[in-house]
């Protein structure tokens, strides 16, 4: 997992908590962080142009570098001995509202548009009109990403230390002057979501192929995954199966390992399954509910998803989705059932 990555995820689970002790802590602006003060007025009809040239820039910088993120509605200022802190929190209207205003600028704020941004709003407790957001932009995998600015201005940026400087021409030729990188990502293709049983002991059945798909520009060789699995309870169970044939794989009670034979090529735009995989849950959940998956290939870097799933919470899930399914007579949001069963591949 990348240092934006993890900023980016505390700051989603800890919301205001966070941003405050990330000032609290005089925690610099730095190679994956950025601070910035919201421009867009409540009263406006669109993003601010200082905004947009905020987010452009940091598109371009951190895409061009080791990726970063940006947490907007925080003042920083320049201190001689500790660099660029935080020095006030101004939280702004909307949250919500300036999020999306920040989607459907990412398109236009490079060239080529970096497809991997994602905004969150950070609200100052739920049902508040006032919070924060922030932005998490990963290294690209299609850079170097030119900057354009309104007015046809176009630069190619890069983040050193706490500031994204131009880019010469004879730093962007060393960085970028080689042949494009692999990059994959992982897939749960063709869930299905069923309740099996009768009352009062129901399951709630989820299934999936467990697939991935090539998401860079070149073909991808040698791919691998790492799970590892562990049920809530003696009546909850998580099977893997259907192996494809093109994948060696090792299994052990709690942990499988497939690695992609030497035949197997993905190209571009394109994706492989590598086997099934099937949760039952039924109560008691007496531990936690355990996923967790490290992936790639060959010259990609590591990647994983992680999901722990507290007993309370797997039966408040649990509850509620053979409620939809049963009683509303309506599939469970694939969405939500996917992100809480096997995070967000």
């Amino acid at each position: 997992m990348s240092r934006a990555r993890d900023l980016f995820d505390r700051i989603i689970a800890g919301g205001t908590v966070t941003i405050d002790q990330l000032m609290q802590d005089f925690q610099s602006e730095s190679l994956w962080l950025d601070f910035k003060q919201v421009g867009t007025q409540p009263a406006s009809a669109k993003l601010a142009d200082d905004d947009r040239k905020n987010l452009a820039k940091a598109i371009s910088g951190f895409g061009n570098s080791d990726g970063g993120i940006i947490v907007w509605g925080v003042k920083c200022k320049n201190d001689p001995k500790l660099g660029d802190v935080p020095t006030a929190l101004v939280p702004f209207e909307n949250p919500p509202r300036f999020v999306s205003w920040l989607e459907n600028a990412v398109s236009s704020c490079t060239i080529p548009a970096h497809q991997f941004v994602e905004h969150r709003p950070i609200l100052e407790n739920p049902g508040a009109p006032q919070g924060f957001a922030v932005t998490l932009i990963p290294a690209s995998i299609v850079a170097p990403l030119q900057c354009v600015q309104p007015g046809g201005t176009f630069q190619y940026y890069i983040r050193a230390g706490s500031n994204f400087i131009p880019a010469p021409h004879a730093v962007l030729a060393g960085m970028f002057g080689r042949r494009p990188l692999p990059a994959v990502q992982l897939a749960f293709a063709a869930p299905t979501f069923s309740v099996a049983g009768e009352a009062p002991k129901l399951q709630l059945v989820a299934s999936a192929y467990l697939s991935i798909r090539n998401i860079g520009p070149t073909i991808v060789q040698r791919p691998y995954i790492n799970i590892w699995t562990e049920a809530p309870g003696p009546q909850s169970r998580i099977t893997l199966g259907g192996f494809n044939d093109s994948w060696q794989n090792y299994q052990l009670p709690t942990v499988t390992h497939l690695l992609a034979l030497d035949t197997l090529r993905i190209a571009p735009d394109a994706g492989t399954s590598m086997c099934t995989i099937e949760v039952s849950l039924e109560p008691p959940f007496q531990q936690p509910y355990k996923f967790r998956c490290t992936y790639g290939a060959e010259g990609t870097p590591l990647s994983e998803v992680s999901v722990s799933v507290t007993p309370q919470e797997l039966e408040a899930f649990d509850e509620r989705m053979i409620d939809i399914a049963r009683n509303r007579g309506r599939i469970p949001p694939r969405d939500e059932a996917i992100a809480t069963l096997f995070g967000r591949p």
